[in-house]
């Protein structure tokens, strides 16, 4: 991907499209890592524990 973009660019500014690339990925998987965290957090929180289950009422 990087060469594509780097192609697609003015030859002269190269070192700029592929840096924009660079940042961007990053920034996205900054984003995504901070959502995968956030759902976790919140699937932990949301589940009962051990001793909260074996104490609920059956039926």
């Amino acid at each position: 991907m990087p060469t594509v973009i780097a192609e697609a660019g003015d030859p002269s500014r190269t070192g700029v499209t592929t840096a924009l690339y660079d940042n961007v990925k990053t920034l996205g998987g900054a984003v995504a890592g901070g959502v995968m965290a956030a759902v976790l957090a919140a699937s932990a929180a949301a589940a009962p524990t051990r001793a909260a289950r074996r104490r609920a009422p059956l039926g």
